[in-house]
């Protein structure tokens, strides 16, 4: 009975509400409360909490968002470490909560993600930028700044419109640091952009000293202009700041991309930070340029002057309405949070700022998400046990959050105008539109002097106040080495390094070729330098066998010499070890051999002048003006036999046809008759007639009289004949010239001459023996030369110790000496040696230039460069290399060394 009476009762409650149908009104409500974590690490100093707290308070007064709910913001600080990051989370995942931000590197936000998403929670990310952070692993994860790949480009294009093309890296050794730039280094390499050095800082732990003096070093000594800095803004001050202070010398421009406040404090110690500089930094710097401030960092902070015309890139930003109405309530609300936000709105950094719209996105998503009647319930979860498990913490129910998803999806929607700018999200989660303000740093703040867009590149709007508060665009190219010091090795090789004589060490106890352009150098780019003589007395030969280098290569390789400042010859061996500079001269090889005198006991040597094929054409010429002399003088109407015999042909009188006639018949000759029976009829007609005057035979006299310059007595009466002897009389004048002055040179100069054409030729006889200077570049390039003939030229050489002594040994014996042409040159142009029978033989082979040797990668190759090269454009080298072949030597001098030759 009583039983009965209980289903009775269950009856009348249970059915009415089965049978219950709800009307829109009276649908299930939001939470009235709902949770969002705010994590970020113990160590900032930003009001991250304050910040979150003053948004969830403006974004409970605004019912048109969240009209029946409330948020409530959970703060959580964690340490620095995975363990202490992943137990912070599941202890914020245990109270239940609809989304997390987390304001701190992109490597603690990617441990904080990988942790939540797997569970569905929403997470986002203010702050973190790097390009691994996209993934299916973190599928939930919303980032609300572009990755380090399109700040990377910004700051390319920054250094392409300035048209800085060499850079330094200084990153701090962490995966922020490194990763940040990964773009950068990318696109410099594409575009052959030059990164002269990186270096990585080892961020110290907060509150300790950090010292980055050895990178700085390391940056000095690379002469380069720009430097590029990523870290965190902690580490910029102290670093920009040590570069300031001129403790360390260093006068090129530095563009210095920077991340962190450290940095700021260190570069201005190395006095890098004024006028002549150029640093330009990054989000790390001008998103939390308080940082930068000293005396009161996040109050009123002192901006020293040095910092003043530092340029860098900022998230872009617009301080539209949304930030004025926020800006009128700011000013009325912030002291009701502890005193710790700024008096000001305008000194919010941007990251603060997006951690403000970051709670706002909740907002804006949560109220799309319950527009659409979908029920939201804050499920607790438990890490100790994975998401596919059913959690006592959620009664039974899945261990993973299932609104989570959707929620999520929501926020990709969100459209509105938050306090940084418009808010609107991509397919990759993060900002549709990815674009930086370039900034320009002037007395307290960084102000807006252009943009930059994936879309549109970049985009300058103001002039940029460079570093020390200059206009003039600083050059990315090093005018100087500012005092450097540099160790020289050097070789003695007359006229390039000469040592005086009686001197033992030091840099006035040389002179030469070499010596002078080394002086020139460094009053020119104001370094100092040290004189160092090869250890081993050679220039650099490599050894096949121990594939070892000597000499001046070596000291090189070893760092113990900046630069080899002597005539070292470029070859492709060589170049795999070392760098050269530009030639400074361009040079071949030659062989030099002592000639022999030829013997004048010739009794026909005045035929020497001129060869026998000379003397045959001149004959045939001579016979040839006979005949032309002759003929024209008998055919021409204007000579004495041409016109009698063209009066005879014409003339209409009885007598000339009488003679025609007879003439024809041969009865008569125009000239006289060959016999007479009276002597003196023929001398009368001999005297009178003078047709004959240019027979064959006066005609070969009067040539041969022209030709032994002798005057005949009688010429052609044509013009034509006269017109043919002036040119005779020509020809003959030059070649009586060039006679005379080839027989007074023979007569005056004793003639050398060797079997040889070429060095190929020493090969084919067995008078003169060969050599060179071993581990000089003729050895090295007729070793490795694809000509067989000079490989064995070179196994069959003699090694002789140094080059005066090759040049004396081809002077005093059968020696054919190998060498390079400038050294032969002016050996032969000099008059010390009294050497006049050493000859050069062939002509130059084997051509190459020489250049200084420094060290590979070696930082001021570009100045050393600019520098020869500008002394070669004016003529200034070849001036100088006249000099030396003119002045010569101290004959004294040279006379003690060639004796110390072959003691």
């Amino acid at each position: 009975m009583v039983l009965g009476r209980w289903y009775l009762f269950l009856a009348t409650i249970l059915v009415p509400l089965l049978s219950y149908r709800p009307t829109i009104a009276e649908q299930p409500q939001p939470l009235p409360q709902i949770n969002i974590a705010v994590m970020f690490s113990d160590h900032t100093k930003s009001p991250y909490a304050e910040m979150a707290q003053m948004a969830a308070d403006m974004l409970n007064l605004s019912p048109e968002v969240l009209p029946f709910s409330k948020v409530n913001i959970i703060v959580k600080r964690f340490r620095e470490t995975p363990n202490a990051i992943v137990q912070s989370v599941c202890q914020v995942l245990r109270k239940g909560v609809s989304g997390i931000i987390v304001s701190a590197s992109s490597h603690n936000v990617q441990q904080v993600a990988d942790t939540a998403c797997q569970y569905n929670i929403p997470v986002i990310a203010p702050t973190a930028t790097s390009p691994f952070l996209e993934g299916d692993k973190r599928h939930t994860m919303l980032r609300q700044l572009p990755s380090d790949i399109h700040q990377g480009r910004a700051i390319f294009n920054i250094l392409r419109k300035q048209n800085w093309k060499q850079f330094a890296i200084l990153a701090s050794f962490t995966p922020y640091g490194i990763n940040g730039v990964l773009e950068l280094q990318f696109l410099a390499t594409q575009y052959g952009y030059k990164i002269a050095n990186v270096q990585h800082i080892k961020v110290a732990e907060p509150g300790s000293i950090l010292n980055i003096t050895s990178e700085l070093n390391i940056i000095r000594q690379s002469l380069v202009r720009i430097i590029v800095l990523n870290s965190n803004g902690r580490v910029a001050a102290e670093v920009l700041e040590q570069v300031s202070i001129p403790s360390f010398t260093l006068v090129y421009m530095v563009c210095l991309i920077v991340n962190t406040d450290t940095t700021c404090f260190q570069a201005a110690s190395a006095g890098l930070m004024k006028e002549g500089y150029q640093w330009i930094v990054t989000d790390g710097v001008t998103g939390s340029h308080i940082l930068l401030g000293q005396g009161g960092r996040g109050g009123e902070a002192y901006f020293p002057s040095y910092l003043t015309g530092l340029i860098g890139t900022r998230p872009h930003s617009v301080e539209g309405v949304a930030f004025q109405n926020f800006a009128a309530n700011y000013i009325n609300s912030y002291m009701t949070y502890d005193g710790k936000l700024p008096t000001s709105p305008y000194d919010l950094t941007i990251f603060t700022r997006l951690l403000y719209d970051s709670v706002w996105i909740m907002g804006h998503a949560l109220h799309n998400y319950f527009s659409r009647g979908i029920e939201l319930y804050e499920q607790r979860i438990d890490c100790m046990d994975p998401p596919e498990s059913r959690s006592e913490l959620a009664f039974g129910q899945p261990n993973y959050w299932k609104n989570g998803t959707q929620l999520f999806n929501e926020m990709l929607k969100v459209r509105f105008e938050g306090i940084t700018g418009n808010i609107e999200f991509g397919e990759d989660a993060s900002p549709y539109d990815k674009s930086y303000d370039i900034v320009n740093f002037r007395s307290r703040s960084f102000e807006e002097v252009g943009a930059w867009s994936g879309i549109d590149g970049i985009h300058m709007t103001r002039q940029i106040v460079y570093q020390g508060g200059s206009l003039v665009k600083p050059s990315d190219v090093a005018q100087s080495l500012n005092g450097s010091h540099l160790i020289l090795g050097i070789m003695m090789e007359a006229p390039f390094i000469i040592k005086e004589k009686g001197c033992v060490n030091g840099n006035g106890c040389y002179k030469g070729y070499c010596i002078d352009l080394i002086k020139r150098l460094s009053e020119d780019l104001d370094f100092t330098f040290e004189l160092h003589e090869s250890k081993d007395g050679r220039w650099g030969g490599y050894d096949n066998n121990t594939g070892q280098w000597d000499g001046l290569v070596r000291m090189l390789i070893d760092k113990e010499i900046d630069i080899a400042a002597v005539h070292l010859s470029i070859n492709s061996l060589r170049e795999k070890f070392i760098d050269f500079s530009v030639p400074f001269m361009e040079a071949g090889l030659l062989f030099v051999v002592k000639g022999e005198t030829h013997s004048n006991a010739n009794k026909f040597f005045f035929l020497s002048p001129f060869s026998g094929e000379v003397w045959y054409c001149i004959l045939v010429v001579c016979a040839l003006v006979t005949v032309v002399v002759c003929l024209v003088s008998k055919v021409s109407p204007y000579g004495k036999y041409g016109a009698k015999m063209h009066a005879l042909m014409t003339c209409p009188c009885e007598r000339c046809i009488r003679q025609r006639e007879l003439t024809i018949q041969g009865a008569k000759s125009l000239a006289k008759p060959d016999e007479f029976s009276c002597r003196l009829d023929e001398l009368e007609a001999s005297s009178r007639d003078q047709l004959e005057q240019l027979s064959m035979f006066n005609s070969s006299w009067m040539v041969i009289a022209s030709l032994l310059n002798q005057s005949p007595l009688e010429g052609p009466y044509c013009a034509s004949g006269r017109f043919i002897l002036m040119a005779w009389w020509f020809f003959m004048m030059i070649v009586t010239a060039m006679y005379t002055a080839n027989l007074a040179a023979f007569l005056t100069v004793s003639r050398l001459h060797v079997g040889l054409r070429g060095v190929e030729d020493l090969l084919k006889q067995d008078e003169f023996k060969w050599g060179t200077v071993f581990s000089t570049n003729p050895e090295l390039l007729m070793r490795n030369s694809v000509k067989s003939s000079y490989r064995q030229l070179i196994e069959n050489a003699i090694n002789v110790t140094n080059a005066d002594q090759g040049y004396m040994k081809a002077a005093s014996e059968k020696f054919a000496f190998i060498y390079e042409s400038p050294y032969l040159e002016y050996k032969q142009q000099i008059s010390c040696d009294n050497i006049t029978d050493l000859i050069s033989v062939g002509e130059q082979f084997h051509e190459f230039g020489l250049a200084f040797g420094v060290q590979q990668n070696a930082p001021f190759a570009d100045v050393l460069n600019h520098k020869i090269l500008s002394y070669k454009e004016t003529g200034w080298l070849e001036a100088l290399w006249q000099k030396w072949l003119t002045e010569g030597v101290d004959c004294s001098d040279n006379e003690v060394y060639r004796k110390k030759l072959f003691v």
